[in-house]
């Protein structure tokens, strides 16, 4: 994956209050749209981000040519729905764990995208700001597959039983007749040997002196 460097801008977070807007109380939902300001539309493959104290989201996007209507005017589709950040809302676990969205996970691809809206849950009282950071949008590299040299597709040729012998060399079998013989001979050696050290010169316990007379 690349990094798309279009990246998009995050607009201010919108936390839905229910009832009177004076008081400090939130429904547990927050809207984060993101745009992509000088630029027609992009194509978005992966989309990594870091979680804070978010339940779940959901993903939708406006994307050019679904319908007739201006992009600004286009309807948002949902691409992604209720996605488990947090096994349970009212701990800390995955609180600020790191995610990536693939396409995968996604109902359609992101092609020709001209705005994304996350939609972010938090049941639980406990947490009084939640959100999403370090949004990084990504996209798929299309890279060819390398192709193979030719030699390399040929089926391997199958090995005839003159192949198999060695021109000048004996059979196999009696090769191995006498590596075995030639083994034992060693063993056998091995066994027999003397740990008393030999002398160059010396004839039962005394040198002889015709051939101390040759050297």
């Amino acid at each position: 994956m690349n990094a798309d460097p279009k990246n998009g801008t995050p607009k201010t977070p919108l936390y839905i209050k229910v009832g009177d807007l004076k008081v400090e109380f939130h429904s547990g939902c927050c809207i984060l749209d993101i745009g992509f300001p000088n630029t027609i539309s992009v194509e978005i493959g992966e989309i990594h981000f870091k979680n804070y104290y978010t339940y779940a989201l959901s993903l939708k996007a406006r994307r050019r040519g679904d319908s007739s209507e201006p992009a600004s005017e286009a309807k948002w589709k949902t691409c992604l729905r209720n996605m488990r950040l947090m096994p349970h809302p009212h701990f800390e676990t995955g609180s600020q764990d790191y995610f990536t969205i693939s396409r995968k996970q996604l109902s359609y691809d992101l092609c020709n995208v001209t705005g994304l809206r996350f939609i972010l849950r938090q049941p639980s009282p406990i947490w009084k700001e939640f959100k999403i950071e370090d949004l990084k949008f990504c996209k798929t590299s299309e890279t060819k597959p390398v192709s193979l040299p030719s030699w390399l597709l040929k089926p391997p040729r199958p090995i005839d039983e003159e192949d198999r012998e060695i021109k000048g060399a004996p059979p196999m079998e009696t090769l191995s007749n006498h590596l075995q013989q030639m083994w034992g001979l060693g063993e056998q050696a091995a066994t027999n040997s003397t740990q008393n050290a030999l002398g160059r010169f010396d004839v039962d316990g005394s040198y002889e002196i015709n051939l101390l007379s040759y050297t």
